[in-house]
């Protein structure tokens, strides 16, 4: 395939001459009354929607708006995710703007009597319209009834016309070639000499949007500097629509990138279409017709050329029914009976189609030659999965129309040939790009913090982390952060009893009567690995620990003896989903050396995710250790009592524990290598892999924990426990990492990269745009706290807003409200909401990170206040859309947003506020998808808003830093960072612009921000 040729069909006008006319000749003769004919121009819009499509589509469609607007008798069509206010709206104002652009304003708007409130104050209110819904019951009222049944016939009739294998999930890429093929077929009312279409947009210009089969297999041309030197000049994919904002340039939907892309070289592969062939029954009415002229002398030729024909085409009949009768499998109907069927197989097929060797000519004497063609008829059992199709081509067969013609096979055009399209399993989604920040509002002044050096900012921060390292307190707060993330990540893949709403726990799944036989061969299987394997199941036990009697541990040593504890989550990313994990008490062992673990935070991986699209032919992909904490040695054993009660009965009878228990029926375990739970496991474990990848260059970063990089190689990784975030340019540097890991663990990988530390990721290489989500999360939590939305209620905002009163000379404190306090259960409650969200405002939704602070700074001492804007948070999350981050590509340079509110919290507190992404090195950066969201409480009394703006510089500044040092880390230079603020006063007093006199903690927060500076 070649690049199409330009000036192939140009659209200029040729100019030609005015003819002249001799006026003389039309004198004296008579002509005709002209009459015209009023229209009221009504400037009305109808609308309506239609029901549930049977396929969601990629962008989570469902359901389709239907608009008609009176005066150009137009539908105008729009997709919809959900039937939901917010969505309607969208969907709703999509149109009218549509409609304003071409010209069109309407007044009045008719609709049915199911419409909410806010919809009726939006159409009133926004849109300016007058408002009329038809009487109750009485639907033909609505012209966007009758506008759905014929909308819902021309889109029946595209699907049809697709191809066999076209996904059906893309119906709503083909609504807007539907609605301009629908509106060129209808005659305006307004103006009846044209199109409904030409009334709204013009005359339709067919060159430079040529009209093609929609869902048509194409071959997409690939452009040259796309492809290699040697790669196919095209790729496959499905034609969707023209594209009206090109010239001639077809929108196709590409099969192996799975997106959409805009082509103007597309070969069309008529694979279902045909030529016009004459059938068996029209030779064999013309053989009779050119009999009948024969016998009443009308023809002069004398050869029996024409009976000759008729034999033999009556004998190749015979043939075929002497045939069918023979199989016993091909079904025939009468030609009053016969439709398309329903499932499409092999023995459906009755006549092949004969083919003919020349072509007849309209005269009477025509030579034609039919073929004669053996059927064949092929036996093939049905199989189930060729029996059961989509729902979306049942709707399609239903919707054909029976045909009535004499027996024969359908033609290849024909919608017969159906075939099994099977669903994606990759949840799609409409992920929009964040739009550059509206700063009329705000301050164009922007301060920027100067670059340190970089030995410099490693010396420091190295003696730093060092530092904090060697003391007891610093080890411990290291190690509340490490097992935080632990929790976060539990509670996450915590296993839910649907019907219930409760999380179940180890020992209630071992005795639940729905779910005991699976959780019980997962327990086995977990004992087995961790001791001498159970049932033959276990390849390759990890000899973790052995089962000994409570005499054979050590006088000194028992002292140290812990507890065991099982956690049980689901994993739907591992092979076997229903995972237990037997954890020793790290907290009642008192190990003497080091036991901070160096792993990556989210931060981390988040700017790794930008770095990937940003870098030129960079992808991701994640690889898991299985058994990570349970192959390293440990410098001295540890003791475990675990109950006997609390063991699968098949470890009990296979390692004959009874006879080992001791009088209070528990058993003790002798742990010498690496499991998890013990504070030194970590540790011992990623110094070991530390070594071991160091022999093949890989190292760790010095001064960012969980960051390892190559020395040669284009490769970084993040590690989290035992997940790796890879990011590589070139696949064989992924290999390398891959084999030299395989040489001592067993590795699973993901080279789509799908899901990194319980985000979900959807990769757009072409568009260099990353998704990050995590769906079902919501809607577990809400089961989880079993916690329903109210009927017909929608909750906007997270949390209660303080009413601004303008004009008011003075702002009042708000007054305390004297609300009853909770009881310990409900203290729990909240407690438990504030730490399951924090994970989701953390990974995707900023939102919640400012009623989440706001709450968890009343958990000390709750209040039934404090339960009420929890509840009004859990009606926010069930409200809104899963929330969903979008990072573009960028230059990866470090841009900061920071914002205060002065004295909005109690006990006269201000609240600081950052935005914090990464964008291109400009004066005013354009805004990308997050990396860190701070909603942070100041901790001390500001005496005006301009040092609450200061100190919430002060705090930006502070985190910035940190977010430069990885990202000169990552190989990303950085210039001067700019921080945006929209306090003048702020603005001047850091960049030596004003002097005021300042507090103490103001002037430490501004020398602070100007020796950065």
């Amino acid at each position: 395939m070649a690049q199409t040729r330009k000036n192939v069909r140009s659209t200029k006008t040729k100019a030609q001459a005015f003819e002249v006319h001799n006026s003389n000749q039309l004198r004296g003769k008579e002509v005709q009354d002209i009459y015209f004919k009023t229209y009221d121009v009504r400037e009305t819009i109808f609308s309506d929607q239609t029901g549930q499509f049977p396929t969601q589509s990629q962008s989570n469609n469902k359901y389709v708006i239907v608009m008609v607007e009176i005066d150009s008798n137009a539908i105008l069509v729009e997709p919809m995710k959900s039937r939901k206010d917010q969505e309607m709206i969208r969907a709703y104002d999509t149109l009218v703007k549509r409609l304003q652009r071409a010209g069109v304003r309407p007044k009045k708007h008719v609709l049915d009597n199911e419409i909410s409130e806010n919809m009726k104050d939006h159409i009133r209110d926004q849109c300016k319209f007058t408002l009329e819904l038809v009487p109750p019951g009485c639907h033909r009222r609505n012209a966007a009834e009758v506008a759905i049944r014929n909308f819902k016939a021309h889109f029946l009739s595209v699907l049809a016309g697709t191809a066999d294998n076209f996904p059906p999930s893309l119906w709503d890429k083909l609504l807007p070639q539907t609605e301009i093929t629908l509106n060129l077929l209808r005659q305006s009312n307004a103006t009846p000499t044209i199109s409904a279409y030409a009334h709204i947009n013009g005359p339709f210009d067919y060159n430079k949007m040529p009209l093609a089969p929609m869902g048509c297999e194409v071959q997409v041309h690939e452009k040259t500097d796309k492809r290699g030197s040697w790669a196919y000049h095209s790729v496959d994919g499905w034609y969707l629509n023209t594209s009206p904002e090109h010239y001639r340039v077809h929108n196709c939907y590409i099969k192996n990138t799975k997106n959409t892309r805009l082509s103007d070289t597309v070969q069309f592969q008529h694979k279902s279409i045909t030529n016009p062939e004459i059938t068996p029954l029209d030779k064999l009415m013309r053989a009779i017709a050119n009999c009948k002229a024969a016998l009443q002398g009308l023809d002069g030729d004398k050869s029996n050329q024409q009976l000759n024909e008729l034999k033999q085409i009556v004998e190749n009949a015979q043939t075929k029914i002497h045939n069918q009768i023979a199989t016993p499998r091909v079904q025939t109907t009468t030609p009053t009976q016969q439709q398309v069927p329903r499932v499409h197989n092999q023995q459906d097929q009755s006549l092949p189609r004969v083919q003919v060797t020349t072509t007849a000519t309209a005269t009477a004497t025509a030579t034609v030659k039919p073929a004669i063609v053996q059927p064949q008829v092929t036996h093939n059992r049905i199989t189930r999965a060729a029996a059961q199709k989509s729902k979306y081509r049942r709707l399609r067969a239903a919707h054909t129309a029976p045909i009535n013609c004499p027996n024969q096979p359908p033609a290849k055009s024909t919608r017969s040939h159906t075939a099994k399209i099977a669903k994606s399993a990759i949840p799609t989604f409409v992920a929009s790009t964040t739009p550059k920040p509206d700063t009329s509002h705000r301050s164009n002044r922007v301060s920027r913090l100067k670059q340190p050096t970089k030995a410099t900012i490693t010396r420091n921060l190295h003696q730093a982390l060092s530092a904090q390292l060697q003391t007891p307190k610093g080890r411990k707060a290291f190690m509340q952060q490490f097992k935080q993330m632990e929790r976060e990540t539990e509670r996450a893949l915590a296993v839910l009893d649907e019907e219930s709403g409760k999380l179940l726990k180890y020992k209630q799944l071992m005795t639940h009567p729905k779910y005991k036989k699976d959780w019980q061969v997962s327990a086995a299987d977990e004992f087995g690995r961790l001791a001498q394997g159970v049932g033959g199941r276990i390849k390759n036990p990890t000899d973790t620990f052995t089962f000994i009697r409570e005499e054979d541990i050590p006088r000194d040593r028992k002292k140290d003896v812990t507890y065991g504890s099982f956690t049980c989550s689901v994993r739907p990313e591992k092979a076997d989903p229903n995972r237990t994990r037997f954890t020793a008490g790290g907290d009642k062992i008192n190990y003497p050396g080091e036991v901070a673990t160096p792993t990556a935070e989210m931060l981390v991986a988040k700017i790794l995710f930008n770095s990937v699209i940003s870098t030129p032919g960079a992808k991701f992909m994640t690889m898991d250790i299985s058994n990570f904490y349970l192959m390293t040695p440990l410098l001295r054993p540890e003791y475990i009592r675990v109950k006997l009660i609390d063991l699968p009965e098949e470890i009990i009878q296979e390692y004959k524990l009874r006879e080992k228990a001791n009088k209070k029926g528990c058993i003790f375990l002798k742990v010498v290598k690496g499991m998890y739970g013990l504070p030194q496991a970590g540790l011992l474990a990623n110094q070991l892999l530390e070594k071991r990848l160091n022999k093949h260059g890989y190292y760790q970063s010095k001064i960012i924990p969980g960051l390892w990089k190559h020395k040669t190689r284009p490769i970084q990784f993040t590690l989290v426990v035992d997940d790796f975030g890879v990011k590589y340019v070139g696949k064989e540097h992924a290999d390398h990492l891959k084999r030299v890991l395989e040489e001592h663990y067993k590795v699973t990988a993901d080279w789509a990269g799908e899901r990194y530390v319980g985000i979900h990721l959807k990769w757009d290489y072409d568009k260099r745009q990353c998704h990050l989500y995590m769906p079902g999360y919501v809607k577990k939590s809400l089961i989880q706290f079993g916690h329903k939305l109210e009927e017909n209620l929608k909750q906007n905002q997270p949390f209660p807003h303080t009413p601004i009163k303008y004009g008011a000379k003075k702002q009042y404190a708000k007054e305390a409200k004297q609300s009853p306090p909770l009881d310990a259960r409900n203290k729990k409650f909240i407690q438990k909401v504030c730490g399951k969200l924090l994970f989701l405002a953390r990974a995707v939704d900023s939102t919640l990170l400012t009623p989440i602070s706001a709450i968890a700074a009343q958990c000390a001492e709750p209040t039934e206040e404090t339960m009420k804007q929890t509840k009004q948070l859990l009606d926010y999350i069930a409200s809104q859309e899963e929330a969903v981050i979008t990072y573009n590509k960028s230059s990866m340079i470090l841009a900061v947003h920071s914002d205060a509110s002065y004295l909005s919290e109690p006990k006269a507190r201000s609240r600081a506020g950052g935005h914090f992404f990464l964008s291109h090195d400009t004066d005013n950066p354009p805004n990308n998808g997050a990396i860190l969201n701070i909603a942070h409480i100041i901790k001390h009394v500001m005496s005006s808003a301009t040092e609450a703006e200061l100190a919430a510089l002060y705090i930006m500044a502070r985190e910035a830093v940190y977010i430069r040092i990885i990202l000169e880390e990552m190989g990303h230079k950085q210039p001067p960072t700019p921080i945006q603020t929209d306090n003048a006063m702020a603005e001047g007093v850091i960049n030596s612009k004003i002097t005021p006199k300042r507090t103490k903690a103001m002037d430490m927060r501004f020398h602070w921000l100007r020796d950065r500076e």
